[in-house]
């Protein structure tokens, strides 16, 4: 089981995939010698948080969000803030280009390609949507609950927002088009850049499912003690 007495390089050995979690606290493979207790000590307020994302991100344990609430909310919104930057700053571009090499490879008078393009266009236009609203609304106001606690004035209903989160799918439709791409064009499964895609939007769904989980059942509820907490309580939060 990966520890924080792991070596950087040892984690990358293990699961070459951990580098996107590694990726968004900057930390890079020239300190593949070093412990990540050593190499993320200024990079991330908590280590054992990181460590715990990375061992559910590689499946050695599963999801428990009353484990992931006993850390500090400034550390889970840590973490989601900087899994903001790596979406909008890296990831959707990786996507991107995979798909334009695609249809470089293939004709673009095939129908369900050109959609492709179309629906990511339309799914990148969402997720930058959804998180400019965490960006400008949510997180400040629970910034604001960090220092101010109940007192703090409410930018939006954290309920509701938990209610809109639940309610988007468009991950799902997603995948329903990559599967009629495979079930239509068997050819272009067969083709290296369609193969890039699949694994990048696999990867890409389990870190956004982390994502949400996180948000929904760590930090809201976190959120929602300091709300909720008497005035003398939430200065002790």
């Amino acid at each position: 089981m990966l520890t924080a007495q792991h070596s950087l390089e040892e984690v990358m050995q293990h699961n070459p995939v951990l580098e996107m979690i590694l990726d968004r606290f900057d930390v890079r493979y020239k300190h593949s010698e070093a412990r990540l207790e050593v190499v993320c000590r200024d990079k991330c307020p908590n280590v054992d948080f990181l460590v715990d994302i990375l061992r559910v991100f590689d499946e050695e344990i599963a999801f428990d969000a009353a484990h992931f609430r006993q850390y500090p909310i400034e550390v889970v919104l840590d973490y989601l803030e900087k899994t903001h930057q790596y979406y909008v700053q890296k990831r959707l571009g990786e996507i991107e280009r995979s798909i334009d090499q695609l249809l470089e490879n293939c004709s673009r008078q095939r129908p369900l390609l050109l959609l492709l393009t179309h629906f990511f266009a339309s799914y990148k236009y969402r997720l930058m949507a959804h998180i400019e609203l965490e960006e400008q609304q949510l997180f400040p106001y629970i910034r604001r609950l960090m220092v101010e606690g109940p007192q703090a004035s409410a930018s939006l209903s954290l309920e509701s927002f938990i209610h809109g989160h639940q309610d988007d799918q468009i991950h799902e439709k997603w995948e329903k088009i990559l599967a009629i791409i495979q079930l239509k064009h068997p050819e272009v499964v067969q083709l290296m850049p369609f193969r890039i895609l699949m694994t990048q939007m696999d990867h890409f769904g389990r870190d956004l499912q982390l994502h949400e989980l996180l948000e929904e059942e760590v930090l809201i509820p976190l959120a929602l003690a300091l709300r909720d907490a008497a005035p003398t309580q939430a200065k002790q939060l």
